[in-house]
């Protein structure tokens, strides 16, 4: 069983709250009219007064009013919401200043029709319009108490029929204005509601976002922390390695004193040209630093000589004789001998020896 959903008036959209308004309002003006109308008649002597003034002119211009605030519905349901306000403006000035002519007596309720004219229009208009309203407004309510006094003394009204006017005319206008004012009010408090929640929570997101902001941050300090530490271990990794990988040049190029003024520098393996760069630095550090007379290259343990190498050792000769050290080759073995030939690289004021101990003699 499906149940039946009751739907906030003040929750409809603006067009259609606009058209309950003004049907509400032309309710009101029938009801009054016809309800002086019949109370009017029940008054002994009444209808001849009626008939003889101009009363019904003014009640006709009533039922006119009341045709406008009709079609106004009809427009403002269709959601042609300025039309519907323009047609309100018209039966809400034109009508009451016509009905004030005809009916002096009643300017004060033909004021009140203006005023609801502006308390429906404020809610439903932006500010540009309501100006031009309130403008129309503010004539049409000289011109309404204008006829009031110029026309109230010209007309002799028995005051049982003055007071049926106040009361059946009177009373709807003046409750449907407490009532939209009322509904007004309940939706400034719903709005009032919704802005309060709306701050709360965005209060809560504030607060929330401020603790993710402030965990966020320590998280990202504290992988900074471990980032910059780590990047301390490598640096001091990054250290290690290249004090370990210049401890293993000075040994792959280790040069030894036999003497107080001789160096041996035993040339092993295989001599790339970095190597070649590490065993000049070396052998001319050292000479430098004791002072060497004589550097004995040992190449019997080099197992492969070609044009690089023999330009890197031929470079590492004409520098150490420059330094004032002689140098002497110790150890060519036959392989070598025979690639040297067929390179065809003669190594001039260098002595060669068989072995370390010719050399030493």
């Amino acid at each position: 069983m499906q149940s039946t959903r009751i739907v906030d008036p003040d929750q409809l959209p603006d067009h259609l709250r606009l058209g309950r308004y003004l049907g509400l309002t032309a309710i009101a003006i029938y009801v009054g009219l016809f309800t002086g109308a019949g109370l009017t008649v029940m008054i002994p002597d009444a209808s001849d007064f009626i008939m003889q003034s101009k009363i019904p002119l003014s009640g006709f211009a009533v039922l006119v009013q009341g045709l406008f605030f009709i079609a106004a519905r009809f427009f403002a349901r269709r959601n042609e919401i300025n039309r519907s306000i323009y047609l309100m403006m018209l039966g809400c000035t034109l009508l009451p200043m016509t009905i004030t002519f005809f009916n002096p007596i009643e300017w004060p309720l033909s004021v009140l029709y203006v005023f609801l004219m502006l308390i429906i229009a404020v809610q439903f208009v932006n500010s540009y319009n309501l100006k031009r309203i309130s403008i129309v407004a503010w004539l049409s309510i000289f011109v309404i108490v204008f006829f009031g006094f110029l026309f109230n003394d010209q007309y002799n009204y028995p005051k049982i029929n003055v007071l049926l006017i106040m009361i059946t005319s009177g009373a709807p206008i003046v409750t449907m204005i407490i009532s939209i004012l009322f509904s007004f009010h309940r939706r400034l408090n719903l709005t009032l509601r919704e802005v309060k929640r709306i701050n709360y929570s965005l209060e809560e997101s504030r607060d929330s976002l401020e603790q993710q902001v402030e965990q966020r941050t320590q998280q990202l300090q504290q992988t900074l922390g471990e980032l910059q530490q780590r990047n301390q271990e490598q640096a001091a990794y990054v250290t290690q390695i290249e004090q370990q990988r210049q401890t293993i040049r000075e040994l792959s190029v280790p040069v030894l004193p036999v003497s107080r003024d001789t160096l041996v520098l035993p040339i092993v393996g295989t001599v790339e040209n970095e190597r070649l760069r590490d065993l000049q630095a070396i052998a001319l550090g050292e000479i430098q630093r004791r002072r060497a007379q004589r550097l004995l290259l040992d190449v019997t343990g080099l197992s492969w000589f070609d044009n690089d190498v023999a330009a890197g050792l031929l470079r590492l000769i004409d520098a150490a004789q420059l330094l004032g050290a002689k140098v002497a080759l110790i150890g060519v073995r036959p392989e070598v001998a025979q690639a040297l030939v067929n390179l065809g690289i003669v190594f001039d004021n260098v002595a060669i020896y068989r072995d370390l101990q010719s050399a030493l003699n």
